[in-house]
């Protein structure tokens, strides 16, 4: 390998280091998130988790049952339910606004969001021909 090949490569990784290094550190803290919960697709809930302390829970009684969501730091995680199967209790814990949780039988559906996010804007988002 030459020199100039190194040189390359070791500017490819370092600029990689550096982007990687940018989105991890304005990737958000707690303070940026909210946590919707709906139910039968209707907003039920919507928690600043600025606003919870670490290791508390939350309680949910939709849907004809009960599900108990743990909120840590900026991950929320579905720690108990009364639904058969308990799908929703093997999902991954949410840690950004791209993942759910969905609990099928009380038709939940747990997000992430942004304060940011103008969610109520209603307007197009694209358009195909």
């Amino acid at each position: 390998m030459k020199s100039k090949d190194k040189a390359l490569y070791l500017a490819i990784l370092f600029f990689t280091a550096i982007v990687w290094m940018i989105t991890a550190i304005s990737g958000g803290g707690a303070g940026e998130f909210f946590l919707e919960i709906t139910a039968d697709g209707k907003s039920i809930k919507s928690v600043e988790l600025s606003g919870i302390e670490p290791g508390a829970s939350i309680t949910l009684h939709e849907g004809g049952g009960m599900n108990e969501l743990l909120i840590s730091g900026n991950a929320v995680r579905m720690i108990s339910s009364d639904c058969p199967g308990g799908d929703c209790l093997k999902m991954a814990p949410l840690v950004s606004e791209r993942g759910a949780i969905v609990c099928l039988p009380h038709r939940l559906v747990i997000k992430l969001r942004r304060k940011d996010e103008d969610r109520n804007s209603g307007g197009i988002d694209a358009i195909s021909y």
